[in-house]
């Protein structure tokens, strides 16, 4: 059984305090569009608790009547939540709908951030797919967003901007690892923590560190790679320190950190160093990494990342 931390989440306790705050602003809602919005937030903490149909139900509800009132930013944001959930739950058919209807929605409403979000995590859940292709178009949508940003917005914005597009850079790595050159997977890892050493932000770590042990370079092609990072240029030095700082993460992040790193590439950095143990003859310790990262899915609930890391790696 794993615990709460494991599994990207809150104590039970706390979701069910924030159930009890929200049923307080829903009694207090003067207006649908409020009262969508506390339906919303309040299919978050169950999808948290793992109430998977009451979540995908209230949200369903919640976008029926932003809908209704014409509120494209409400209905968009419902979108891109149904998008993530219906992934996590196997529905890919669904997530690309949503996700496609959320980046358009929130673009036509000037959102070029939270359109860039939508444009960006589409393009992890097309690399997740095998959508190689349109994956690399997603996240070219999500960087020319973020670069309009970067041109037009205010300050505090071309910051976060700055960050987002390390998110992006950080994806890119990995998908180019998995399905470009490695010439394009050592570039976009390199630009990446380039990008941390002049700036110091870091955000999702763990699929850029994926990027050397998965596209296999000569060393010397790492090169500049492995001096920006101080790590030795041989994959299972990638590989250990990914899955350290997954799970550091996670063991300590204390609430109001803001988020946690994302549940998802820790899974993946589990299974991709099962899959390169096993075909270095360690059958059992690639195994047992890959059987870690079904266990924490299904614990989860996330039905839909189990079945994937099964299929593509194995029964662990």
């Amino acid at each position: 059984m794993h615990t709460h931390q494991e599994l990207g989440l809150e104590s039970s306790e706390s979701y069910r305090a924030e159930l009890r705050s929200l049923a307080a602003q829903a009694a207090r809602a003067s207006s649908p569009g409020e009262s969508a919005a506390v339906l919303l937030a309040t299919g978050r903490i169950n999808e948290k608790l793992g109430r998977f149909a009451l979540a995908f139900t209230q949200a369903r509800r919640a976008r029926a009547v932003f809908q209704e009132g014409g509120e494209s930013t409400g209905v968009a944001e419902c979108d891109h939540t149904l998008a993530v959930w219906s992934f996590h739950q196997g529905d890919d058919v669904t997530s690309y709908r949503c996700f496609r209807a959320a980046a358009g929605l929130r673009e036509e409403a000037g959102e070029l951030l939270r359109a860039a979000q939508s444009w960006h995590n589409f393009g992890y859940v097309l690399c997740r797919t095998g959508q190689a292709e349109a994956a690399f178009t997603a996240y070219r949508e999500a960087a020319r967003l973020l670069r309009r940003v970067r041109a037009e917005g205010p300050a505090d914005v071309r910051e976060k901007a700055v960050r987002d597009g390390a998110f992006v850079l950080s994806h890119q790595a990995y998908a180019h690892a998995r399905y470009g050159t490695v010439g394009e997977a050592i570039g976009a890892a390199t630009a990446y923590f380039a990008l941390v050493a002049r700036t110091g932000v870091h955000r999702e770590p763990l699929l850029a560190h994926l990027a050397l042990p998965v596209a296999g370079p000569d060393p010397a092609l790492a090169g500049p790679l492995t001096a920006l990072t101080g790590l030795a240029p041989d994959p299972e030095t990638w590989f250990r320190f990914a899955l350290a700082e997954g799970h550091r993460a996670f063991a300590d992040y204390r609430p109001g950190q803001g988020r946690r790193p994302y549940l998802g590439a820790l899974l993946v950095a589990m299974a991709e160093y099962g899959a390169w143990c096993a075909a270095r003859g360690r059958r059992e310790e690639g195994l047992r990494h890959v059987g870690g990262a079904v266990s924490l899915a299904r614990t989860r609930g996330w039905a839909g990342e189990a079945e994937r890391i099964t299929s593509a790696y194995g029964r662990g």
